[in-house]
Formats: structure tokens, sequence, C-alpha cells
């Protein structure tokens, strides 16, 4: 499992101690790949092939999007993982991980998407995946009639509502310590380009984290704390 794209992360999710050191070395990897319905895990140790990527891109609303194939055991039928996979509402969560100095695995997330389209291969029985993040669900769900801010919200609060009426499980995260309060606006239809606007307007950025949660947090400038530091030519 590959990761690219034309922007850092802007949430960087880190392991144990042990796994910080075992990555400064040789070390083995692993993939864990889970198929989840409504909140529920349907399949697991899904049969992932090496060629599957995620690129990322933190000027989108959808950060991230995962290209996977998966390929079925010969001793299964053709619709078996085609059928858990074109559920309505299927979602693959994905971790990679390193293998310990002490026999474990340790694994950290590293996507977690709505099934956009399935796709099938002959004769070497794969299945080609799209998958962006769970942002695009928040994407599609359009407010069906022009919707008003609410008063009294502070701007955090609004976008935790407007996000939580389209993934309500998710964990709400809000960095930016605002209280500025939401003007009186009215959004048209797309709810992410209300999301956006909310938290342009605070000088932050909005966006679903691969550990399941929702994040709102101030963008960096020039003048913040630097997150990372390279030597030149490195």
């Amino acid at each position: 499992m590959v990761g690219a794209g034309r922007h850092l992360v802007a949430a960087v999710i880190h392991g144990s101690a042990a796994f910080e050191s075992a990555i400064q070395g040789s070390h083995t990897l692993a993939v864990r790949c889970e198929a989840w319905i409504a909140g529920r895990r349907v399949a697991s140790d899904l049969p992932l092939r090496e060629d599957a990527s995620i690129s990322v891109d933190s000027s989108r609303f959808v950060r991230r999007s995962a290209r996977s194939s998966f390929v079925e055991e010969t001793t299964s039928s053709a619709e078996s993982l085609r059928s858990v996979l074109t559920r309505p509402g299927c979602e693959i969560r994905v971790w990679r991980g390193v293998e310990l100095k002490f026999g474990a695995t340790e694994f950290l997330p590293i996507h977690w998407g709505v099934v956009d389209k399935v796709s099938g291969g002959w004769p070497d029985r794969t299945l080609s995946v799209d998958c962006p993040d769970l942002a695009q669900k928040v994407a599609y769900d359009r407010f069906p009639a022009p919707r008003q801010s609410a008063a009294g919200m502070s701007t955090p609060q609004q976008i935790q509502v407007l996000v939580g009426e389209s993934v309500p499980r998710l964990r709400y995260v809000d960095t930016t310590g605002s209280t500025a309060f939401v003007r009186k606006v009215v959004w048209e239809k797309d709810r992410n380009t209300a999301i956006d606007t909310l938290a342009v307007s605070i000088g932050a950025e909005s966006y679903f984290s691969p550990a399941g949660q929702w994040v709102t947090r101030p963008v960096q400038t020039l003048r913040g704390i630097p997150a990372l530091r390279v030597r030149a030519g490195e």
C-alpha cells in the first residue's frame, strides 16, 4: 500500500515508541483491510493486492482516495466478495503495520472510505474498487432545500452539526478554540461548500481523518510552529 499526493497530510498519526524505532531500520510491513456497513464489521482480512494505492490532496474536500484491488480465493465463489463490496454504504478500512521485535504487529490507520465503484476482471479473479474517504458521504448529502445557519452557534459547532447530520458516528475534534458566532447565511445545495466556507471564515480547515475523526484545525502559516524540518537536498 503506497501513499502519494501533492501535499503533506495535515494530520500526522504516530505509532508507539517501538513502532517508531522499528521503522528506522530494516522491518517487515503488514497490511490489514476490512469491510464495514452501518458501523459493523462484515468482513475482515480482505485479500488486498500489492498494487493498491492511496492518493492524498489536502486542497480538496475529499482528501484521500484509494484505488484497491482484491483477488478472490479459488475456493470461494466469484460473487461472495463482490456482494459484500457492492452493498449500499459499504466502507473499507485499511491499516498499515510493522512487525515489532517481540513478535507483535502494530497497525496505524491509513484509509477509511466508502465504496464508490466496483469493477471485475477475468481470468485473474480481481475486483477493482474506487474508495474515496468518508468526506464523500458529506459531499453527497446535499441540502434538500436552502439551509439557514443556526443562531447562537459558534463556527466549529455549526461545522459539527453539518457533518454529524451526514456521518453521525464520527468523533469531532476542534483544535481552533474559536468562539466566533456564525453570521446569518443561507446555503443553497452543497453541504461541503458550506463547511469549507465556515472553516475559511475562522482561518481553519475541516476534513476527515483516517483515524475516524472529523478534524477542524487552524491552517498552518509561515508564522506558525513548523511541523517538519528537512535539510536542503533531502
